[in-house]
């Protein structure tokens, strides 16, 4: 019987190591595993929607970069996403345009010339090359991952590591623009990439690091022009860390110097290199700006015409200077500042179904309230406010700064730029930064503190659930106080909710209704790739003769933008706004209406509008 219990006891503890070591490999590789399902779900997605809008400008703009040399195209934005996103398209027989129009024009915009031709161009093909240029910023979001899953490790361990990354691996807003060839996801990976390198070497000041932090600043500057705010960072920490250092061994301050000069000089060498060395070294006072920040003028409301060009170094020593980065980067800077200032003129701004010609300081902040999962903005507040409480579960001081400075930093300065207001993916840069600090919340999951481990978990699911409930429509998601997608485009519109991701699931639902003839549509977005004839519904009160306007009978493709009063098809601003007297008989994704009216229904909305009945 003794022997008996002894060979149980050492099969309990054989069967129990093996569960232990199961188990152990499991979350070994749960990093890696979660990394996999955010790439499969991206994709998936990426292949399931259409071109968006400012996609449709930069895969034509990648391409004229490899083809040319020149970066005029689409220089609002740096060049390295959208060229490593075409990358792929050099490879395939992807037609090209013979002449594209380059122009000197400072205010000129030949990205949006170029779009069209090129659909047209490959229209068979299109979506395909469309999903190949989406493929690279996958890979951009994988590595932001992995990023996040490596600095939260080090600042909260493992479990703090694996938090963070699966709220960057399930974040709908995320999801929706990892899915796509923009800048937005790239910008949020480099920026996360070039101060976690820099982190390291201020750690451990050597050479390399240097030269490392250096490089990837550099590749981050290539990729967007916010990420310009975290340079004032890694000079504050720099300075800091050789405070400290140099107070050793104060001879160690030549070595430090020569440090941030080889990452200086790193840095510039990457931006030039980025852009061929194209326009490098001219003289700063002889290129030619638009905006009243770089023009010199006192203000947008000043007396010199808008499109004016100047430049406010012009006559002074510092123009004579050689600029020691390629023109078309600065140029860059200044068509984002001179949209900043004026294109309120021309874009109009909408929160809360309201427009109004400039926009709101707390823009931001709302999107974020409406936009990200309720799990989520409670992990990350939670996260914030411990590390304000220096809370045990916190890092060291100089650590949390370091971490929290560069998101606070986007999101303020963006926010105070209250010229205009479309976008919040503007400011995902800084969701990094913020889920990674929302890792120190995994301190709470053991068992001394079930309670609260019980909220984390629940948080972290519910954030999940909410995701993943109506993927692969991610870029319209909106949360559960707010009403969810459907109700959306109450709140906000543009990218956030319609950028014309829906055109595919349009075509789909159009072939599985061939009775809807004819329909009329004002689509955000390749309407074409519906292969119907593009006729457009009737405008509103005030766009005509009464007896001619719309609501009139028919079926009609009614984007959400339209409906809350965008300009769509370059139909006119709030000539569409009267279908919100209606209700939808379907819709496609949570982008898209579809309208069926008879002419009773016009006529009880006709009435409300004082507009003549129909016979």
């Amino acid at each position: 019987m003794a022997q008996f219990d002894s060979c149980g006891a050492q099969e309990n503890s054989f069967t129990q190591q093996t569960a232990n070591t199961h188990l152990s490999w499991v979350i070994r590789w749960s990093p890696t595993l979660l990394i996999l399902i955010h790439a499969a779900l991206l994709l998936r997605s990426a292949f399931l929607h259409s071109a968006t809008i400012d996609e449709s400008a930069h895969i034509p703009a990648g391409l004229i970069n490899w083809h040319t040399g020149a970066f005029a195209a689409y220089r609002v934005n740096p060049p390295l996403p959208r060229m490593l996103a075409t990358l792929p398209l050099n490879f395939t027989d992807v037609a090209w345009l013979n002449d594209i129009g380059l122009v000197e024009d400072p205010f000129a915009r030949i990205e949006w010339n170029v779009r069209s031709p090129f659909y047209r161009l490959n229209a068979a093909d299109y979506q395909h090359y469309v999903w190949l240029a989406r493929v690279p910023t996958v890979f951009w979001s994988c590595l932001a991952g992995w990023v996040i899953f490596a600095w939260a490790r080090e600042l909260y361990g493992f479990r703090g590591g694996l938090l963070g990354l699966a709220i960057w691996c399930f974040e709908p807003n995320v999801l929706a623009h990892a899915q796509l060839a923009t800048p937005d996801i790239p910008c949020s990976s480099a920026g996360l990439i070039s101060l976690f390198v820099f982190r390291r070497y201020w750690l451990a000041p050597t050479w390399s690091g240097a030269l490392a932090s250096g490089m990837t600043l550099g590749l981050a500057l290539l990729t967007k022009y916010t990420l310009i705010l975290i340079l004032p960072v890694c000079l504050i920490y720099f300075l800091m860390s050789t405070v400290v250092w140099c107070s050793v061994v104060w001879k160690s301050l030549l070595i430090r110097l020569g440090h941030i000069g080889l990452a200086v000089a790193a840095l510039v060498l990457v931006i030039n290199i980025g852009y061929l060395f194209e326009g490098s070294g001219a003289a700063l006072g002889q290129i030619p700006f638009i905006s009243h920040t770089f023009t010199g003028d006192a203000d947008e409301e000043s007396s010199v015409p808008m499109h004016h060009v100047g430049n406010r170094f012009n006559g002074t020593w510092l123009g004579h200077l050689p600029c020691p980065v390629p023109a078309n980067w600065l140029r860059g800077i200044d068509v984002q500042r001179h949209d900043f200032e004026e294109m309120h003129n021309e874009r109009p701004s909408y929160l809360a179904g309201k427009w109004r010609d400039r926009g709101w300081w707390y823009y931001y902040l709302y999107a974020m309230a409406v936009k990200m999962p309720v799990g989520v903005i409670g992990l990350a507040a939670c996260g914030l406010l411990l590390a304000l409480a220096r809370h045990s579960s916190s890092a060291p001081w100089p650590e949390e700064v370091y971490l929290y400075l560069p998101a606070v930093s986007i999101i303020g300065f963006v926010s105070s730029q209250t010229g205009f207001n479309h976008h919040m993916r503007y400011i995902l840069p800084a969701f990094s930064f913020l889920f990674v600090g929302a890792g120190k919340m995994a301190w709470f999951i053991r068992l001394r503190s079930w309670p609260f481990a019980i909220l984390v978990i629940a948080g972290l699911l519910w954030a999940i659930t909410s995701s993943l409930v109506i993927y692969p429509h991610s870029l319209s998601y909106f949360n559960e106080p707010s009403g969810g997608p459907t109700q959306g485009h109450r709140h906000l519109v543009d990218s956030n909710i319609d950028w014309g991701q829906d055109v595919l699931f349009l075509k789909q639902w159009l072939d599985k209704h061939p009775d809807a003839r004819p329909i009329q549509m004002a689509v955000f977005g390749w309407s074409e790739m519906t292969g119907l004839p593009q006729l457009n519904p009737p405008l509103g009160p005030g766009y005509g003769q009464k007896d001619k306007c719309g609501p009139l009978p028919g079926w009609y493709v009614i984007s959400v933008n339209a409906l809350r009063g965008m300009s769509v098809r370059s139909l006119p601003r709030n000539s569409l706004i009267y279908f919100q007297h209606f209700q939808p008989v379907d819709r496609v994704g949570y982008s898209i209406y579809i309208y069926h009216l008879d002419q009773d229904d016009c006529n009880r909305v006709r009435l409300e509008l004082g507009l003549p009945l129909l016979d």
